[in-house]
Order: C-alpha cells, then sequence, then structure tokens
C-alpha cells in the first residue's frame, strides 16, 4: 500500500505516515459520511451506523500496530525539555519524523555517520518539525539526498488505499525538497548541528523547503544541486543566528551561500564557497525580500558566478534591511554596493572592517590570517 522507494522498506513507508494524518483522514470520512449527518442518517439501519465507526477504528488499528513491534526508536528520554528523546545513531534520527508535530524535544548524544544507513534506506526529511532539537555541537556526517531522482515515487497514486489521504500528500510533500528537515514550523527550533559533507540534490542543506523557526548555531559544509538553493535554508522566514555554511551551490536560481530566498531574519552569519546559476545569485542570500526582512552583522566570501541580478553578498535586494553586513569583492568577483559593503580579501580578515561587531562573544578572527569565525564553532 505504501512504499518509500526501495524494496523491502515497509516499516519506514509506516514510519513515514504519521498516525495523525491517519486519525485525520478518519475523522474527515466521519464527519463527511452521510451515515452520520443528522438527515440523512435515517436511511441507513442502526446496525450500518454503529458498525462503521468500528471499521474505521479497525483501519487505524492495522496501521498503527507495526509500532508496537519496532525497537524503541530512540536512546532514551521522554521528548521533555528536562528528559528529551536521545539520539545516537541513524534509526534514532530518522524516527525524529515520526513526532515532528509534536512541541517535543530531541537531543543528539553522538556523531552520526549516515552512510551504513543510506546502503540500505533512502532519506526523507524531517517534515513540519515543531520540536526542539539540539545536535549539542555532535556532526551529522554524509548525509545525501536526490529528491529529483526519486521523482516523487513515494507519493505515487496507486500505492495509497485511500484517494483523499493520497492527495492530502501531494499537495502537503509534492514540493518540498528536502534536506535533512523539510519545513521547520514558526514553533521549531534548531541549534547547535553540524552537517559534514553533505550531497545534497534538493533545495538546502539543513532545511530544504521553508524556515519558519529559529535556526542557532548550524553549521553545513558539502554541495548542494537544485533550481533553488540555499546552503542551510532553502527559504527562510525565521530567525538565523549564528550560523554558517561552506558549500558549492549550482543552481538556476534564487540562491545564496547561506540561505536562497530571505523573508526573516539572519544574524551574525556567513557563508563561504561558492554559488553558480541563472539569476539571482549572491554570496550570502539570493533573494532578499519583505518589509521586515533583515541581514545585520553578517558576511560572505564566496565566489558568485551568474547571468542577471548577482551579487557579492545578496543577489537582488527587493526589500527589506541590510545592515553592517560585507563580502569580499576579490573572491566573489562583484563589486556592487547598497545591499552589502565590498571589502578586499585583506580587510576581510582584519578585526577593524567590521565595526560594531561583537569580538569578545560572538565572533573571532585571526588577525590577518583568517575570516571572522563564530566562537564555539
Amino acid at each position: 500500500m505504501f512504499r518509500s522507494g526501495k524494496k523491502g522498506n515497509i516499516f519506514n513507508d509506516l514510519y513515514y505516515i504519521s498516525p495523525l494524518f491517519i486519525w485525520q483522514y478518519i475523522k474527515s470520512v466521519i464527519q463527511k459520511s452521510p451515515v452520520f449527518k443528522d438527515k440523512q442518517a435515517k436511511k441507513y439501519p442502526a446496525y450500518l451506523r454503529t458498525l462503521f465507526p468500528k471499521i474505521l477504528l479497525l483501519i487505524a488499528i492495522i496501521h498503527i500496530i507495526p509500532f508496537l513491534f519496532l525497537q524503541s526508536p530512540y536512546g532514551g528520554g521522554r521528548g521533555t525539555e528536562n528528559s528529551p528523546y536521545l539520539i545516537s545513531n541513524a534509526r534514532h534520527l530518522a524516527n525524529v519524523r515520526n513526532n515532528a508535530w509534536f512541541s517535543l524535544y530531541f537531543k543528539q548524544t553522538a556523531d552520526i555517520d549516515l552512510s551504513d544507513y543510506l546502503q540500505k534506506n533512502e532519506w526523507n526529511p524531517i517534515m513540519f518539525f515543531n520540536g526542539v532539537y539540539d545536535g549539542n555541537g555532535y556532526k551529522i556526517i554524509n548525509l545525501q539526498y536526490d529528491d529529483y531522482a526519486r521523482s516523487r515515487s513515494i507519493f505515487d497514486k496507486e500505492y495509497f488505499l485511500f484517494e483523499e489521504l493520497w492527495q492530502s500528500f501531494e499537495i502537503l510533500y509534492g514540493g518540498i525538497h528536502g534536506g535533512l528537515f523539510g519545513i521547520v514550523n514558526d514553533q521549531g527550533q534548531l541549534m547547535n548541528i553540524t552537517l559534514e559533507n553533505i550531497d545534497i540534490t534538493g533545495d538546502g542543506g539543513l532545511v530544504g523547503g521553508v524556515s519558519f523557526g529559529k535556526i542557532v548555531n548550524c553549521h553545513v559544509e558539502g554541495t548542494i544541486k537544485s533550481s533553488i538553493a540555499g546552503g542551510l535554508v532553502g527559504s527562510n522566514e525565521g530567525i538565523i543566528e549564528r550560523s554558517s555554511a561552506r558549500v558549492k551551490i549550482s543552481c538556476k536560481g534564487f540562491s545564496g551561500g547561506l540561505v536562497g530566498i530571505n523573508e526573516g531574519i539572519i544574524l551574525n552569519s556567513y557563508a563561504l564557497g561558492e554559488v553558480s546559476g541563472d539569476e539571482r545569485i549572491g554570496g550570502l542570500v539570493g533573494e532578499n525580500r519583505g518589509a521586515e526582512s533583515l541581514i545585520q552583522k553578517s558576511y560572505s566570501a564566496v565566489r558568485v558566478s551568474g547571468e542577471k541580478k548577482t551579487g557579492g553578498l545578496v543577489g537582488k535586494h527587493a526589500d527589506g534591511t541590510i545592515e553592517s553586513s560585507y563580502y569580499d569583492e576579490e573572491t566573489s568577483g562583484q563589486s556592487d554596493e547598497g545591499k552589502g559593503t565590498p571589502r578586499t580579501t585583506a580587510e576581510m580578515k582584519q578585526q577593524a572592517t567590521f565595526e560594531g561587531w561583537d569580538f569578545e562573544e560572538i565572533w573571532d578572527i585571526m588577525e590577518n590570517e583568517s575570516y571572522p569565525f563564530l566562537r564555539g564553532e
């Protein structure tokens, strides 16, 4: 009935189909069914009105029973702030998606190398995350994800028993090209996460879709290919703070070293590497838009290649505010002003360039040797 794109992954499929979705579907059937509508209920015999909800309940139980026989989904904890679910291996990490809808807490307790896991499983991005994930300073290594090669295979209509359930998944998931997370809702928080050696065909390294939540002290290193891409986040409508990306990105447009499209807030963050595409290509952000959008005390040292609407810091600055933010004009090959301040490579390695920045608690620099970097990174 379901498939994950590889044979023999029925448990992965069951985990991917959230019990919350199943319940919502059953509830909608009950609400729409004439069996339960006052004006039409009398047309149906009493035994049918009694039997119908029991059949729906049985369907739900059939879907949920496999969960009872699987191993413990996490390494411990209760999902609370004081006792978060503990994540120490690839299976634990993959299981975060099962409770992504709820305001739960997760804490990583070891480095996680996804190489072996991905030999047998495809990575399904963690969708609609409402909880708090604390990477706790540990790394997630070798994340690979190819959204386009999958061709949305897990959403093939023939694999769904219920037409309405299939349509819901097509609408909700069909256009999301994820990294580790697909979408982070406004209550969601990602912190202290480091991704190394990623290889993603999708819209972002950490969050491939839209982040409405808060991202703090998160870092990404690797390669991304897409139509729209950001090294850290595809599209930001939340807050990104003290985060970075060291990436090589090739795309069509709306792409930046850190964020593809920014309609939120970016504070004390940076990007290194290279970004190439057609238009709206920026060292930090592809396009900055929205009256309340803000880029502050951030920089990029990224080689930028594009045909039009390119910029050393921001490709296109449609709206919003850019304050005290810089880019390396030599590395980027750009010289635009008004959407980031250009500086030479030598100037970008001098603390005096970054006037008003906090080099005691947030930033550090090796004078004349390095670009600024974040303390504790």
